[in-house]
């Protein structure tokens, strides 16, 4: 199925048969999906099936290379077809720029029917609902006293108001409910615009349980990975300032010890070049 944005200007697919963190399998097929030429026609032997949405294609409708960040290849780049590498583009955009800028919440002002209230809006860590809290000084989601939101996948769209506002239209436990966040500067209307709107296009697959453990297996990792550079780090001051220190009686004294057995080692070295030297003649 195909899920457009708000302004219908992109489109973004995904098929039943793809999970999120695994590899699409291969479909089979007699044809190119795209120009629909047979492949056991001499003009065209070659059929590559694209690794993110697993359909045949041949080698002229399948040229391009993408990093697949949801589907199992975030490193290596992977054979794609046109369609496939636009959405590749996309995905990758908001699992590495996007999402940790919902998942950290910002500031807003938000416009009720009589009422102008500060708020904090953020993404739930499972990646399904937009939520939002006052006050918003409140950077921890259960110390808040009331959380209200939208449920990510019964988005209905992400609209750009005039002047710093957004509006994002959604359901809450089945009503439908409207958003009116204010930013307080240009900088943070355009990211958090451009973040909606990628969130709102990929909601099919965003509000699956597969992406939500693998945003959270990666959250555990980048986690792990900072304690261990955080331990490398105090290490590394350790050792600066121990080498910066100044030393003490006992160092010294160990200094000491070590040059009276090297001078004694080269003394018993010498004696012996000696001692070969005179027998050897």
């Amino acid at each position: 199925m195909n899920y457009g944005s708000a302004r219908g200007d992109k489109r973004w697919h995904s098929h039943s048969h793809m999970l999120c963190g695994k590899k699409t399998p291969a479909l089979s097929s007699s044809n190119c999906t795209r120009c629909g030429i047979t492949f056991s026609c001499w003009v065209c032997q070659n059929k590559i099936n694209c690794k993110r949405c697993g359909l045949a294609f041949c080698k002229k409708c399948c040229d391009r290379t993408a990093r697949l960040v949801l589907w199992g290849s975030p490193n290596k780049q992977a054979k794609v077809c046109t369609d496939c590498h636009r959405c590749a583009t996309e995905e990758n955009d908001l699992m590495e720029r996007y999402l940790p800028l919902l998942l950290r919440g910002e500031s807003y002002k938000k416009h009720g029917t009589i009422l102008v209230t500060k708020v904090r809006v953020q993404l739930h860590p499972s990646c399904r609902r937009l939520e939002y809290w006052k006050p918003p000084s409140i950077l921890i989601r259960d110390q808040a006293p009331e959380v209200k939101g939208i449920d990510v996948s019964t988005l209905r769209g992400v609209y750009d108001a005039h002047g710093m506002r957004i509006r994002i239209v959604g359901l809450d436990q089945g009503c439908e409910k409207t958003m009116q966040l204010e930013a307080h500067d240009g900088r943070t209307k355009s990211d958090w615009s451009a973040a909606l709107q990628s969130l709102y296009n990929m909601k099919s697959v965003i509000s699956t349980p597969e992406f939500s453990r693998m945003v959270q297996v990666q959250g555990n990792s980048n986690n792990t990975n900072q304690h261990h550079d955080q331990r490398n780090r105090r290490k590394q001051q350790q050792d600066q300032q121990q080498q910066q220190a100044p030393p003490t009686p006992s160092d010294i004294e160990s200094a000491e010890k070590r040059t009276k057995w090297q001078e004694r080692r080269q003394a018993r070295k010498s004696r012996m070049d000696v001692i070969r030297k005179k027998y050897s003649q």
